[in-house]
């Protein structure tokens, strides 16, 4: 289900068709060159990214004692992967 641009979410669980959710699940890094192009793999991320006018997108997952307790993602506004440099500093 698509959101409407500007919606703010005081809490906002992350399905996992969307790149924050599936880094939280998998434990790993999600790194993704053009969001707005994605499949059907990414729906919802796809539809925010469009939202928001994303391209490119790098979700990391915050891991505690082995379990990922949220995420940190960054998002441009240009199809331009982060260096392997700035992955590992995030």
């Amino acid at each position: 289900m698509a959101r409407p641009c500007g919606v703010v979410f005081e809490r906002w669980v992350t399905p996992e068709d969307a790149d924050a959710g599936r880094a939280v699940l998998d434990g790993q890094p999600v790194h993704i060159h053009d969001m707005q192009i994605e499949g059907d793999e990414f729906r919802e991320g796809r539809e925010i990214a469009r939202c928001h006018n994303d391209r490119t997108i790098l979700g990391v997952p915050l891991i505690r004692e082995g379990t990922a307790i949220g995420v940190i993602v960054l998002r441009r506004t240009e199809a331009r992967l982060f260096t392997e440099r700035q992955v590992a500093l995030l």
